[in-house]
């Protein structure tokens, strides 16, 4: 399967459990203030997601070397507006967990999961590997920033 089908699956896991959000499979480039809007959930507040392929890593097959395995390290990046009074952070860490959950469980093999609805031939747990703040968007926002990391193996390569 194409990379493009492995991050859309993703996105709709991410979708189902995180419906507040916008969750893109590229990251976004705003260049005007009236991009922003394109980052905010329904609640008023910049929500969103990003999908993207950090790295691979290209491996002779042990068994047969005339096929190389590729393993690509996709990261999942959200971005969620504080705001104090809300309790945002505890919040966000909630959305964390939830999306942490939902991708787990889907990558895995039958009972329960589809790994990725078919698109992986294996798929490591994510982990969460960075939760921070960060300043985001033309007009720059304070937002709690998370990246959950996950390395998946999507096909064979001759």
């Amino acid at each position: 399967m194409a990379l493009k089908d492995i991050k859309a699956r993703i996105q709709e896991r991410m979708k189902a459990t995180d419906a507040g959000s916008n969750v893109y499979t590229y990251r976004r480039n705003l260049s005007a203030e009236t991009d922003q809007a394109l980052l905010v959930g329904p609640d008023g507040r910049m929500h969103f997601w990003f999908i993207y392929r950090e790295m691979t890593v290209l491996t002779d097959d042990v068994i047969n070397q005339n096929f190389t395995d590729q393993v690509d390290t996709l990261v999942i990046e959200g971005y969620y507006g504080v705001k104090d009074a809300d309790d945002s952070e505890e919040a966000f860490d909630l959305i964390v967990d939830q999306v942490l959950q939902a991708i787990n469980n889907d990558r895995r093999a039958a009972p329960g999961g589809t790994k990725l609805n078919g698109t992986v031939q294996t798929a490591e747990t994510p982990e969460l590997r960075k939760m921070d703040l960060h300043m985001y968007g033309p007009s720059q926002v304070l937002c709690h920033h998370a990246e959950i990391a996950m390395k998946v193996t999507p096909r064979y390569l001759q």
